[in-house]
């Protein structure tokens, strides 16, 4: 729950998550906790979001997309087309983002879909948007790592959204701080 501009940096994920709510973007959200952090869970209950606990976090992130990918597989029998997986290390995801996304699906440009920002275009940008049709790539990754390798821009099904700015993640205390910036 490491502080960012004032609350918790997945809080500002969150933010983001309620606002393509509001905006009619996406319908209900889901976010993977660790089962034991109490304070996470509260932060995405009273944000509106179902947590999915994670009782084993040390099997990475894989484990957490396997986990999400599922609940949202039986949330309602199958009906959701696609998901759209943010991380919550990355405070600065933008809501023109999700719907860049979310209408580059709706415009068949791929069943995978993720952004390429100005700022960083060698790094795999995020959030991805995932149709239904691929969610069982999740079994072909463990450890720490997501789908970036099986999703590779420019891979078949891999669609690639040139957006403006960066998205970085804050993986590190040294990362929050050059987030942060200076201070006044």
């Amino acid at each position: 729950m490491a502080p960012f501009r004032g609350k918790p940096v997945l809080a500002h994920v969150v933010d983001v998550v309620r606002d393509a709510q509001a905006a009619n973007l996406i319908a209900d959200a889901w976010a993977v906790v660790p089962g034991e952090d109490s304070q996470l869970r509260s932060l995405v209950q009273q944000s509106g979001l179902i947590p999915v606990p994670n009782d084993n976090p040390g099997l990475g992130i894989s484990h957490s997309l396997r986990l999400g990918l599922a609940a949202l597989a039986t949330s309602c029998g199958g009906c959701l087309g696609a998901a759209i997986v943010l991380l919550g290390d990355q405070p600065l995801v933008r809501l023109d983002a999700v719907g860049a996304l979310i209408q580059g699906w709706r415009d068949g440009r791929g069943p995978v879909l993720r952004p390429r920002y100005a700022s960083t275009p060698e790094v795999p940008g995020h959030p991805v948007l995932l149709e239904r049709s691929t969610w069982s790539l999740v079994e072909r990754i463990s450890g720490d790592r997501g789908l970036g390798a099986l999703l590779r821009p420019g891979e078949p099904g891999v669609g690639v959204l040139e957006l403006p700015g960066g998205n970085p993640d804050i993986d590190t205390a040294g990362d929050l701080l050059t987030l942060e910036g200076p201070n006044p």
